[in-house]
């Protein structure tokens, strides 16, 4: 069924163009000349909705449109953004030469003007619409004359394009709204945007305030616009859009703001849904955005408002490298071929460290030209190993609680997510009547991750020997991420340090946590030549080799005496003791086994779950934890700190907590 909709301006103008994106099913066009006649049309039923551009991203806000809006209490129920081409045409047959005058809107004209400096013989009129010159050349023939219009009116009135894009600022975005009757019905099912006019007080920090509330009720405010109100000198209205991510954030503010303001009027709902983009592949619907990405966007709107929130929850290390390691990047620089390609298996030298670095600390034979595979990161190693050793619809066994990076990664590359249970119970080691029990048929490869985060468990020795043996009797690949066996951990281990590691088992390392290097992404990856050879196929189709710098700095760290891990980890020490205080003052249970620069602690009330339980401290203390959800189900009940802070700020936490 056909949509009866308003447009301003005739077949093949811009207005026409969005009206047929907007609508897919179909339009039935009613045109208008004026933005006044197309109101009116709306006013009095000739048609369900209409088209009307609101704000251009070179030209600003059409004033007038939003008093229109405004004063006849319509309602915007969608947008669409459209990218502007002002395209100059003509007659078939003739040329930018035959041309004495080019007609067509006076904007079209301004964002074009630069391009007829070239062509000083042109004259540029001013005419009403770009669509209707196009219109009038086609029907009355009208040779020597030009256009400045849409593709869609050359095809529409058969002219010929003489030249395409040719506006001064190639990015020009015009913003479309969908108008009707306020009193049709909205459906809110994907509403995350809204428009908003409110009249406030005029007095300091009143419009601070107001948006203050936007920013705690975590709106995101996309455009203010103020306009006097009429016959009150010195008083404005103000126009404003925000977006959320659901519903209730908006409901919350827009009962606050009506209590706030001397007038608030919210007829414009609009959602998104029309916006113009390329489709994103399929295999994004498989993943969500990743956790900390979202949150740290909330907790960062959160400290522009001006909450002094202490971050808690990412293990970023805030400590310097050891200064030999800064200075061999700094002395790398001169080197002649610093800005060069580097290869793809990284220097002799950084392979022959990274072996070095494993004979001393796990007892581990490696030759650096076949077993050692350096990483711009150990993440990204994830999705080479993935891609190396996948095909769609294989099985992966994946840790809960876990990074979630080893799921979504998975899910990326098409393959199936098999979560196989830790528990607390169990020294969050795997329970192999689980595993036994298991169709083993589709799995291909298991990811193991100790030291384990997030709880800090160390891996068994047996548990590791367990694990390799069942992995042989079955195909099955096991990849221990092996980050965090420096920080606080007398027993640094590794997987491939027990006999027949190496036919089973490859191991991924890194300097971010050990070396405090987490902005240089250096990673490690270890096991027999085969399976490094099948990861070095894909990274070498993925990139162009580490910076010479970068690589100079890690065999730095890697050279590094012990002494470097010890120092670490009295800072870590004193902070984890304040950190445990602080779980305690939270009412919840520090397991003082666990190792690593994050602490796991168990909530004693199980009455809020524990998103609720950090959203809660985030909003009545500040502070921002993590909870153990986002790892898994099995980290519900539990949440987990970062000792990626100083002890000030930690002791800051505890004081918070106390008042």
């Amino acid at each position: 069924m056909e949509t009866k909709t308003a447009i301003q301006g005739i077949k093949g103008s811009f207005h026409h163009a969005v009206a047929m994106n907007y609508f897919h099913q179909g339009v039935e066009l009613e045109e208008c000349l004026s933005f006044d006649a197309l109101t009116n049309a709306v006013l009095d039923g000739k048609v369900q909705h209409a088209v009307m551009a609101l704000e251009n991203s070179i030209a600003g806000s059409i004033i007038p449109n939003y008093a229109l809006i405004d004063r006849n209490d319509l309602s915007i129920i969608g947008e669409y953004n459209l990218t502007i081409h002002h395209n100059l045409m003509a007659l078939e047959g003739q040329s930018i030469a035959d041309l004495t005058e080019v007609h067509s809107h006076p904007m079209a004209l301004l964002q074009c003007k630069a391009f007829f400096q070239a062509y000083p013989h042109i004259r540029l009129i001013e005419a009403a619409d770009t669509a209707d010159v196009a219109r009038s050349i086609s029907a009355e023939n009208r040779k020597g004359i030009g256009a400045i219009a849409p593709k869609q009116a050359a095809e529409i009135y058969e002219l010929n394009i003489l030249a395409h894009s040719i506006q001064t600022i190639q990015d020009n975005v015009t913003r479309f709204v969908i108008i009707q009757k306020k009193s049709d019905v909205i459906e809110n099912k994907q509403v995350n945007k809204a428009s908003l006019k409110f009249i406030l007080d005029h007095q300091r920090g009143s419009l601070a305030a107001v948006l203050n509330v936007m920013s705690d009720c975590l709106l995101n405010l996309t455009k203010i616009q103020s306009l006097p109100v009429i016959e009150t000198p010195g008083k404005y209205a103000f126009f404003v859009d925000v977006t959320f991510d659901h519903l209730h954030q908006y409901e919350k503010a827009r009962k606050i703001l009506a209590i706030m303001a001397l007038e608030f009027k919210n007829p414009w709902r609009i959602y998104h849904r029309q916006i113009m983009k390329t489709t994103t592949a399929t295999r994004l619907e498989s993943v969500k955005e990743y956790y900390f990405s979202k949150k740290l966007r909330e907790v960062a709107g959160l400290i522009q408002a001006g909450k002094p929130v202490l971050n808690m929850g990412i293990g970023s290390p805030d400590l310097p490298p050891h200064p030999s390691v800064v200075e061999a990047l700094q002395a790398g620089l001169s080197h002649p071929k610093a800005h060069m390609y580097q290869s793809y298996q990284g220097l002799p030298a950084l392979r022959e460290a990274m072996a070095g670095f494993y004979q001393r600390n796990y007892n581990v034979s490696l030759d650096p030209s076949s077993d050692i595979l350096p990483l711009m990161g150990s993440k990204e190693g994830i999705m080479h190993i993935s891609l190396a050793f996948l095909n769609k619809g294989d099985e992966v066994l994946i840790p809960n609680p876990g990074y979630p990076t080893y799921s979504s990664v998975t899910q990326l590359v098409e393959a199936i997510p098999v979560f196989y249970a830790l528990s607390g119970d169990n020294d969050w080691q795997p329970d192999f009547s689980a595993l036994e029990a298991l169709d083993t048929s589709k799995i291909k490869l298991m990811w193991l991750n100790y030291p384990h985060m997030p709880t800090g468990a160390m891996a068994q020795t047996a548990t590791f020997k367990r694990l390799i043996k069942w992995a042989k009797d079955n195909e099955i690949l096991l990849v221990n991420d092996n980050p965090y066996s420096f920080i606080l951990n007398d027993n640094p281990q590794s997987i491939l340090s027990l006999p027949d590691a190496k036919e089973v088992c490859m191991e991924l390392n890194s300097l971010s946590k050990s070396f405090n290097m987490a902005g240089w992404r250096v990673g490690i990856l270890a096991g027999n030549q085969d399976n490094i050879q099948a990861v070095l196929k894909v990274k070498s189709n993925m990139d162009s080799g580490m910076f010479y710098g970068i690589q100079q700095g890690a065999i730095a760290a890697l050279n590094t005496s012990n002494s470097w891990f010890d120092e670490l980890n009295e800072v870590y020490q004193r902070r984890r003791s304040l950190v445990e205080e602080l779980a305690r003052l939270m009412h919840s249970t520090p397991d003082p086994d666990s190792v690593g620069m994050f602490v796991w602690a168990k909530l004693n009330d199980n009455s809020l779950s524990a998103e609720e339980f950090i959203d809660n401290i985030l909003y009545k203390k500040d502070i921002f934890i993590t909870p153990g959800t986002i790892f898994g189900s099995q980290g519900e009940g539990y949440i987990r700190f970062s000792l990626c802070v100083t002890e000030e700020q930690i002791q800051t936490a505890i004081n918070r907590i106390k008042a």
